[in-house]
């Protein structure tokens, strides 16, 4: 641009009317080929690039340059800018921040700090002089893609610049990993400087004058100089190679010191490497030595140095060193995570010029060296790399083997080349893992939208096959699937197929996300009854982790929809409401609300059956336990002829509560033990853990502290494991307070403060009533009567707002003994 520039002011100095052109240079990915009709076809770019690059020359001022950010986070250390403020261009969705191009400047790149690497140069420099010695050393420093290997080599070439050593650096080509002999043919010609000649009659002279007679016979074979062919793959040539490529090393290694450094030598092909590998075994007493450099470690013998990425520690510091910004220990964290601690990576988005104090992107510098990287691979490696990247970050090695259509040479081949290459790697027989998260996502944006929507189609329909008999595993990855495909319709079930999943596992954050994902979908096709069947679910899912308020909200959204009147997703909504009213400590509305929907509902089927536990449950808190116990005899009545188990076990749970209050310990753990077989029956957990608690508390009333104990901890066990959080912070309180009556004073504390954090988050009154009382009995056994009066106060308003008698009642007890 600045070359055309130039020619315009020389040509406008012979001009009587001057010409005026405008610049702009836009840096992004574009599709180039031949576009257009037939007889008019031509050979161009077109995208998104284009015409933002189209958009800063139109409107940018005459005889000028402008680039976009992107054009000077690549080229900012080549040429001199002036900023320009962000500007908002006709047909562009975002503001642009432009950069006049005022001159050139010398290259300079500020020097990367060598962080961790010192050691490792300590190594190479003592290796370097026991070499010098006359005894062999051999050195593989091995590490992923970017870790930082090429930098440590550059170190040492560097440290060796003025020293006395023969110098010979190659490097493994991946493009020529299966051709015999390459890595051998590459190292002959670095050696003989001869890298870049084509001339078969300059190479022959060059071989005349630096080898032997046998030496030059087979080298001439490998260079193809020779028309001698009747050994090329046979054992005489493979000794031959090997005699002359020993005797040559000896001859190099007699005055100075021979170091010899074969960089990315995971791409030399497997005859090379069997020569290479053979002559270090047999060489000894020479001064030498090789340092070899590779993803993975291709010699058993020989020191080893084991390049693994930076940890956070060592990121933070790299980013205090070489980012100019002061960035946030959040965004920090972020790179940290995104690279997994990969220098080059860390290095790159570093540099990019976007990079804020709170956000980051992919950087276009990272993305062209990613991308070049993937352009050296195999078409077919290429294409199967990008099959991968659709299929995930993660995947099924079966199931991209099956959208390849591949053979199984051609896969094999294939997925080698990408391991090879540090894009892939394998974690099982059947799973591949990407090396980075950044390196997927630049090769997923690299394909064609059109492109990235069938193969997502693609891969869930062939899911769909493949796994019929065990389809509710994949319910997520087909969501993710048929979503990124465009397929509405499949992507809604299994959104809600997922959700119902992670409800039923009582992983209510994942459900949540999961339906609100399908709500949205839901509402993008208008399919009422699913949007109303998720609306209440949503409400069900935030009931479950607690958050009353919310859940309220949901349901309420149920109820103002007229024509969903007197529906079952109607009653369960009202139900939802009840149950939330109980939990926030509204008892007689909750009361109220249930006979409501008694009233309503005249067959006996599940509606009426949950509205009769929950007036159980209401009266229960009341302190009413014989009307507690009938509402949960006519709940159950109704559960075990709709042959609805987990209904019954809500029943035998409140006729258990109920028996345990009016002083029969024996009926209520009859009712409970019922529970047990319910929860294995059914498999689940929750009803067990929820059960064992309330066994502990038979065996509290009883006195017998140990069998309480046992019983909160396998309860506590099962619940941390499901991240039940509620039930959790339940468990916690009941194991203080038993604590709290073996007069271990300390472990009581620790479980109260336990579930006062829990409760806090929660606001579930019933629970943080009996958790006040317990702090204020904790107080009061230490002596410290004015903080147990006050925990005890706070109980005593909750119990009244909330009409709870029982513990009302208890309160009155303690804050008696409190005075007293």
């Amino acid at each position: 641009a600045m070359e055309i520039m130039e020619e315009i002011q020389n040509l406008n100095a012979t001009l009587t009317y001057p010409l005026s052109i405008r610049i702009g240079i836009h840096t992004g990915l574009v599709i180039a080929g031949y576009i257009g009709p037939k007889k008019n076809r031509q050979y161009t770019v077109i995208g998104h690039a284009v015409n933002v690059a189209k958009r800063i020359q139109e409107e940018g001022k005459s005889d000028k340059i402008y680039v976009s950010e992107s054009t000077y986070g690549a080229t900012k250390d080549s040429f001199i800018f002036q900023s320009s403020d962000s500007r908002l261009f006709k047909g562009l969705s975002k503001p642009i921040k432009i950069f006049e191009v005022l001159g050139i400047q010398k290259n300079i790149i500020r020097e990367v700090p060598f962080i961790g690497r010192k050691k490792y140069l300590t190594k190479l420099i003592r290796l370097s002089d026991k070499a010098a010695k006359g005894k062999l050393q051999i050195l593989s420093i091995v590490g992923e893609r970017g870790a930082g290997k090429s930098k440590l080599i550059e170190q040492f070439k560097d440290y060796l610049s003025d020293k006395n050593v023969t110098l010979r650096y190659g490097m493994g080509i991946n493009t020529q990993k299966f051709i015999p002999y390459s890595g051998i043919i590459n190292i002959l010609k670095i050696n003989l400087g001869i890298q870049d000649l084509q001339n078969k009659r300059k190479v022959n002279k060059i071989l005349k004058e630096r080898l032997t007679k046998f030496e030059r016979y087979y080298m001439s074979i490998l260079l193809s100089t020779s028309s001698t062919k009747e050994y090329m793959q046979s054992k005489v040539l493979n000794n031959g190679i090997y005699t002359s490529l020993k005797s040559m090393v000896m001859r190099l290694a007699e005055k100075d010191t021979l170091i010899m450094i074969i960089d990315d030598a995971d791409y030399i092909d497997s005859q090379s490497l069997e020569i290479l590998t053979r002559l270090l075994n047999e060489i000894k007493n020479i001064k030498a030595f090789f340092v070899i450099t590779s993803t993975t470690r291709l010699l058993e013998f020989g020191q080893l140095i084991q390049l693994k990425p930076f940890s956070l520690k060592e990121t933070q510091k790299f980013i205090r060193n070489v980012s100019p910004k002061k960035l946030s220990p959040e965004l920090v964290n972020y790179i940290y995570k995104i690279t997994k601690g990969n220098p080059l990576f860390i290095e790159e988005i570093l540099r990019d010029p976007s990079l804020d104090a709170n956000r980051v992107s992919v950087p276009f510098s990272l993305h062209e060296s990613i991308m070049a990287r993937v352009d050296k691979l195999h078409a077919s490696s290429k294409k199967l790399l990008q099959y991968a990247s659709v299929l995930g970050y993660m995947g099924n090695i079966n199931i991209l083997q099956n959208i390849s259509n591949f053979s199984d040479n051609k896969f094999n081949s294939s997925m080698e080349d990408l391991v090879l290459s540090g894009f892939i790697k394998r974690i099982s027989d059947n799973q591949y893992i990407y090396l980075h998260p950044l390196v997927h996502e630049i090769i997923y944006n690299s394909l064609l939208i059109k492109t990235r929507k069938t193969l997502h189609n693609e891969i869930g329909r062939i899911i769909e096959k493949k796994y019929t008999s065990n389809i509710n595993d994949y319910y997520e990855i087909l969501a993710y699937h048929f979503e990124s495909g465009g397929d509405k319709n499949k992507s809604l079930y299994y959104h809600i197929q997922s959700a119902d999943k992670a409800l039923s596992l009582y992983n209510t954050k994942s459900a949540i996300d999961f339906y609100k994902k399908a709500l949205n979908i839901a509402k993008s096709i208008k399919d009422e009854k699913d949007i109303n069947y998720i609306t209440l679910k949503i409400g069900e899912a935030y009931y479950a982790k607690g958050n009353f308020n919310t859940s309220l909200t949901w349901y309420k959204k149920i109820l103002n929809n007229k024509k969903l009147e007197g529906s079952i997703i109607y009653y369960k909504s009202l139900l939802g409401i009840a149950d939330n009213l109980e939990r926030k400590g509204k008892y007689e509305k909750a009361i109220s609300l249930s006979t409501d929907i008694l009233q309503s509902v005249k067959e006996n089927n599940i509606i009426k059956a949950k509205a009769l536990l929950l007036l159980s449950i209401s009266h229960f808190r009341l302190a009413n336990y014989e009307t507690s116990l009938d509402y949960a005899f006519k709940s159950q009545d109704i559960a075990m002829k709709l042959g609805s188990l987990e209904d019954v076990a809500g029943a035998n749970a409140f006729i258990g509560h109920s028996y345990r209050f009016l002083g029969d310990f024996d009926s209520s753990e009859k009712y409970h033990r019922k529970n047990i077989e319910i929860g294995e029956l059914t498999s689940n957990l929750l009803r067990i853990a929820y059960t064992y608690d309330s066994l502990a508390s038979i065996y509290r009333d009883r006195g017998d502290y140990k069998s309480a104990m046992k019983y909160l901890q396998e309860s506590l066990a099962i619940l941390i494991k499901m991240g039940q959080t509620l039930n959790i912070g339940d468990v916690y309180s009941d194991i203080a307070e038993v604590y709290l009556l073996l007069k271990d004073y300390n472990n009581s504390y620790k479980y109260l403060k336990m579930a006062k954090k829990i409760f806090k988050k929660i606001g579930y009154v019933y629970e943080q009533i009996i958790l006040n009382r317990r702090f204020a009995n904790y107080y009061l056994q230490l002596g410290k009567y004015i903080r147990s009066a006050k925990y005890a106060r706070e109980a005593l308003n909750l119990a009244k707002k909330s009409g709870e008698k029982l513990e009302e009642g208890r309160v009155y007890l303690l804050l008696g003994d409190i005075y007293n």
